[in-house]
């Protein structure tokens, strides 16, 4: 009789929500210092709790808002609309929080805080989650569009966002789609997205923004594992510099660090410079004594192994030995550590003949790279040395010539 009871009252409810009346005044009306409880006598600092622990009901709260323009309502329709209002003047310090959701989910199936489905017949645009942040001119407390707080502490992946994009036949698909405008007066610095990664303990992968793109046989066109354009317009009126890409590694690292490490060719079509201003250099001293090093080099023709787990060039090389030039020229060769990336094998190759780098190392990660470009130094110093030389012997050679004239002249 009591559950009855419940289900009535909670269906008095649900009507007064979707009955669209032509009268002003409520179908149920509940004065302001009362609280209504479903399912439980403790409503717990709640206007409206529903409780259900008896395992027949789906749904603690199902709303449907069902509309047409056929009855005269038009405008933005909501299943449910949550409006929360803390005072300017407030000093308690509580959050102020518009929605709530807790879940517990100790059996073996999925868990949800929210989930929303959207299915759209129109020609609109269809948004399963929508949200929008304003904050009044002078404020200076942050303001999130989403913050979202992952703690994991059991064995399995946790991700903070997490998409899935599944296309049709036509139209762009996004995984992610960000747009951030900033206003000329904006002081602060603007981000499309700005991802900070803390790695604690050993022996776990850590990447700051990880992406995977895989091609099927049947793909085609351009594919683009990261993508990035930097538009510059004429007569805008913007100024300072503009970084399509910026990568910046700081600190000391005790271990080996790089600000960039690519595997496989690399093609720039613009200038590829690095610093060399005289403001930025200590200990400057004239080089000389290239041209008896360079003797000491042995070039070499190879080919690098074609059935490695790493993108090497392909086809006949010239170059050094690396353990050959370390004799000569130690501080031109590194030692370089290959990272362990985290990969995916394409369809096809789960049973690749592939050796890995670590069996063609011995075991190990590291190999050693030689800086070329630090060669032309060596390589300007010994043409300067090999040029003296010429211009002396030319000086001896014209001079032997004088010398023998003159005893042809004699004779």
């Amino acid at each position: 009789m009591k559950k009855m009871h419940q289900l009535i009252l909670l269906s008095f409810l649900f009507l007064s929500m979707l009955c669209v009346s032509t009268v002003s005044f409520a179908q149920i009306h509940i004065d302001n210092d009362k609280d209504v409880a479903i399912g439980t006598t403790a409503t717990e600092a709640c206007k409206l709790r529903i409780y259900n622990n008896d395992g027949s009901n789906r749904y603690g709260l199902s709303l449907a808002n069902h509309g047409s323009n056929a009855n005269g309502v038009t405008g933005t329709r909501f299943g449910l609309y949550s409006g929360v209002r803390q005072d300017a003047g407030y000093t308690g310090g509580e959050s102020t929080i518009g929605f709530q959701t807790i879940v517990h989910p100790y059996g073996t199936g999925q868990g949800f805080g929210v989930f929303s489905e959207i299915k759209g017949y129109g020609s609109g645009n269809k948004v399963a989650f929508f949200g929008k942040v304003t904050q009044p001119m002078g404020s200076s407390s942050n303001i999130f569009g989403t913050d979202l707080v992952v703690d994991n502490e059991g064995v399995g992946s946790a991700y903070g966002i997490r998409t899935q994009v599944t296309g049709g036949t036509g139209g762009a698909l996004y995984g992610l789609e960000n747009n951030v405008t900033g206003n000329v007066s904006s002081p602060g610095k603007i981000a499309g997205i700005r991802n900070v990664t803390k790695l604690n303990g050993n022996n776990n992968k850590s990447a700051g923004i990880y992406n995977e793109t895989t091609t099927g046989a049947q793909s085609s066109g351009k594919k683009f594992g990261i993508y990035n354009s930097l538009l510059i317009g004429n007569n805008t009126g913007g100024v300072g510099i503009r970084y399509a890409f910026f990568s910046e590694l700081n600190g000391s690292p005790n271990s080996v660090a790089y600000a960039g490490y690519f595997s496989g060719d690399v093609h720039v079509t613009g200038d590829f410079t690095n610093p060399s201003d005289r403001r930025l250099k200590e200990n400057i001293r004239d080089y000389n004594g290239g041209l008896e090093l360079i003797k000491r080099l042995s070039p070499k023709t190879y080919a690098f192994k074609s059935n490695l787990s790493i993108s090497l060039p392909k086809g006949k090389q010239y170059g050094l030995i690396a353990q050959d030039l370390e004799n000569v020229l130690p501080a031109l060769v590194k030692d370089t550590q290959h990272p362990s990336p985290i990969t995916v094998r394409n369809v096809g190759q789960e049973n690749s003949t592939e050796e890995s780098v670590e069996d063609a190392l011995g075991g190990s990660t590291s190999y050693k790279s030689v800086n070329y470009q630090a060669l032309i130094p060596v390589l300007i110093s010994a043409i300067q040395e090999q040029q003296a030389q010429i211009e002396l012997q030319g000086k001896e050679i014209e001079l032997l010539k004088k010398e023998l004239s003159i005893l042809k002249e004699r004779r």
